[in-house]
């Protein structure tokens, strides 16, 4: 809106000026040349002004805009410094009876109602505020440790003992909140040994499991769709020759046993001829 201001007041001038302009260049019989190139040359004129006063404009206003910051955090800072003043001499006049209101919350265990009325009069360097509120710190961090050990041992009453990893987990967090107990040490040793020992069992089974899987495909034949490999752990094994041939489409093996011959594409075995 102040740009099209800015504008309109600089067209208005221009304006009642080539008016004045005209009845003299009428008076002066002036060429139409000349008028030409005047009008011109104050049109540039006007471009010119009006861009200079937009940015000046601009340039008011935004130190305007910074002035009323300042001024708003100057206003703010002197409002919190009134209300510490206040708050300053209320502590220096009534020491005793807010340190007492602030250690009866904390005798009664309200430790967050007590930590936020002293956290009001930290800024007075009291010794005594300070002793207070770090012992709060330390009170309400234990609270909430208690807490999570309550928390943490409802679970592993509720859970399954046998989920071994489920309780070691458990255990691993009571420990890194509780070092100095030793039950929770213990505790955690024995799953952790449990959890050894099902894994060992578990390779064990697992490799059984393969032995008797490569024995069972040792004594299986051979099938359209196995891959090289599936092959040679059946009954055929190795071939006792390849013979690879490389066509247009990809690979062809041919594979010669002494009973028969198999056929593969790329890695698949596509044929048998016994």
């Amino acid at each position: 809106m102040a740009y099209l201001v800015i504008v309109g007041v600089v067209i208005v001038a221009m304006l009642l000026l080539l008016s004045k302009l005209k009845k003299g260049w009428e008076a002066s019989n002036t060429s139409v040349v000349t008028r030409n190139s005047t009008q011109n040359v104050l049109y540039v004129i006007a471009i010119v002004v009006s861009i200079a006063l937009i940015v000046g404009y601009n340039s008011v206003e935004e130190k305007w805009i910074e002035y009323q910051k300042k001024a708003e955090i100057q206003k703010g800072q002197e409002k919190a410094l009134a209300a510490r003043e206040v708050l300053l001499n209320e502590f220096r006049s009534n020491r005793e009876s807010v340190l007492g209101m602030i250690r009866q919350l904390q005798a009664t265990g309200e430790f967050t109602k007590a930590r936020a009325e002293a956290s009001r009069f930290r800024f007075t360097e009291d010794q005594e505020i300070k002793t207070i509120i770090a012992e709060l710190d330390a009170a309400i961090a234990d609270g909430v440790k208690k807490r999570r050990i309550a928390t943490l041992t409802e679970s592993i009453n509720a859970s399954n003992e046998w989920h071994t990893p489920t309780m070691i987990g458990i255990y691993r967090e009571l420990v890194d909140i509780a070092p100095d107990v030793a039950k929770y040490k213990e505790n955690l040793a024995i799953y952790e040994k449990k959890l050894a020992i099902y894994e060992k069992r578990a390779l064990v089974e697992a490799a059984k499991e393969l032995q008797a899987e490569k024995a069972r495909k040792k004594k299986s034949g051979v099938q359209i769709g196995m891959t090289m490999q599936d092959v040679k752990d059946s009954s055929w094994g190795r071939p006792r020759k390849a013979n690879r041939t490389i066509m247009a489409y990809g690979v062809r093996e041919q594979w010669v046993y002494d009973g028969g011959y198999l056929y593969f594409e790329g890695d698949i075995l596509t044929s048998i001829q016994n």
